[in-house]
């Protein structure tokens, strides 16, 4: 990568980072292949040491055991040369990035890059034109005791260091990437992030220039795993919102405002959406509505709604319910009546049709954008649901306030349906109308929402910062 980036091969120095970016995000893009491709060349050892590392995340054991490093080295070094290989770790060429950026209204995919030994940080990317884009970010060194490890080693129990840690943070990733990425792009573009490293723990949209000048406020930002993944979203076309909406609650009745966030989005903005989870202890008010009818959250009735074989899943899938992160998404699941692993969800999605029009999905609880251990090659939550067929995922990089939570994504909904706005631009509306204190009354939102607006921790970077979209 440096070496190419060194000799001014801005093109090889992009296929590097984006062969880089890990056969765990490829296996999942390729609806978890990798192990019966290894068992059909021959190598079922190999196929279950990989099967094991995507479950576990962890050294395989044994006489012939192997690091993460040498085990992803030695199945690349199996399927290089396969058709089947080829398809799945060739990187897409700049001007196929190029034409997928300008076929989208968006300006630029960028690779953000932090700096290795005594070589820079560096933005290394593509705009839609097709033109390099390759800037030197000479402070983008991850050291030990800087922001980016406070953050991470911060707990969000102790709320004092741990928002301390988050704003120094935001600080931090706004002077040494977005300024210069400013620069670069100029304000008001639509832009796409692909952060590697420890660089995935990061909010984009609250990276901080001054008081009033955040990411959100001067371009507007999606996260992309690979470039490869973004491509393939922008492949398939959305479904229309009100197609067939899903929202799920929590089923246990125990996640705060949960269940009456799934109540008013269904009532305002998706009156024929289905309903899965407890709606027990709410009562319609006097002159309210009857509470519609929720079946039970298990997890049948989840895949039902996902996409699979002959069924395209639900327009939109929006979840209020608990998830467990693991060290992969593979080891994480959603916290249904019955925990509902990830890799299920996948697996389910194998059969679907590959460009199929996918739904958006929306994850308001947990860390559903980030994994519990390697923050760039191991997917979240919010990839592996793009990897089994939706189009646009909305996720938190950590845990939110509910009531903030559930006013920030009454008006992500807001601006989707209301408005017309699409996912990226929806989001960027909701969080740049949590910033404003002059902000109008959103149509149709409870006055207990309106209440909750004036309540101390509702409206900060700790709840709309939490949120990125990935997709289209």
């Amino acid at each position: 990568l440096f070496r190419s980036l060194a000799d001014g091969e801005a093109e090889a120095a992009l296929r590097a980072i984006e062969l880089g970016r890990g056969l765990a995000l490829h296996a999942a893009t390729s609806t978890l292949e990798v192990p019966e491709l290894l068992r059909d060349l021959g190598h079922p050892d190999l196929a279950e040491a990989w099967a094991g590392h995507t479950r576990e995340d962890r050294p395989v054991a044994g006489p012939e055991s192997v690091t993460a490093g040498n085990l992803r080295h030695r199945v690349l070094e199996v399927l290089r040369g396969t058709p089947a290989g080829t398809r799945l770790f060739a990187a897409p060429s700049t001007a196929d990035v190029a034409e997928g950026l300008a076929g989208h209204g968006i300006d630029a995919l960028v690779y953000v890059v932090p700096g290795a030994d005594r070589s820079p940080g560096r933005l290394i990317g593509v705009d839609r034109d097709g033109r390099p884009i390759t800037c030197e970010l000479p402070n983008l060194v991850v050291r030990p005791g800087g922001p980016l490890a406070a953050f991470a080693a911060a707990a969000q129990d102790d709320a004092g260091t741990w928002r301390a840690a988050l704003e120094a943070l935001c600080d931090w990733a706004g002077t040494t990437v977005l300024a210069p990425l400013l620069d670069v792009v100029g304000r008001g573009s639509r832009v796409v992030l692909v952060p590697l490293g420890g660089l995935g723990v990061v909010s984009w949209p609250a990276a901080r220039l001054g008081e009033s000048r955040f990411g959100c406020t001067e371009l507007v930002l999606s996260t992309a795993a690979s470039a490869r993944q973004f491509l393939d979203c922008l492949r398939r076309s959305p479904q229309p919102l009100d197609r067939d909406p899903v929202l799920v609650t929590d089923p246990q009745g125990n996640l705060g405002f949960a269940a009456e966030e799934a109540l008013v989005l269904h009532d305002v903005f998706y009156p024929g959406a289905r309903l899965l989870g407890d709606l027990r202890g709410f009562e319609p008010g006097d002159d309210g509505p009857p509470l519609p009818e929720a079946r039970p959250a298990t997890p049948a009735a989840f895949l039902a709604h996902v996409p699979g074989a002959g069924t395209a899943g639900a327009s939109l899938l929006h979840l209020c319910c608990h998830a467990e992160v693991g060290a992969a998404a593979e080891a994480s699941r959603l916290r249904l009546t019955e925990d509902l692993p990830i890799e299920t969800v996948l697996r389910h999605a194998v059969r679907r049709e590959p460009d199929a029009p996918g739904g958006t999905v929306v994850l308001t609880s947990c860390s559903s954008d980030l994994t519990a251990a390697d923050h760039d090659e191991a997917l979240t939550l919010a990839t592996a649901f793009l990897a089994a067929g939706a189009v646009t995922v909305i996720g938190s990089r950590w845990n939110t306030d509910d009531r903030g939570t559930a006013i920030l994504m009454f008006a992500v909904h807001h601006f989707l349906v209301r408005d017309g706005l699409r996912p990226a631009e929806a989001l960027r509306a909701a969080q740049l109308w949590m910033l404003d204190p002059a902000r109008d009354r959103l149509e149709g939102m409870p006055e207990a929402m309106i209440g909750d607006l004036t309540l101390p921790g509702t409206t900060g970077i700790p709840v709309w910062g939490a949120f990125a979209h990935h997709g289209r």
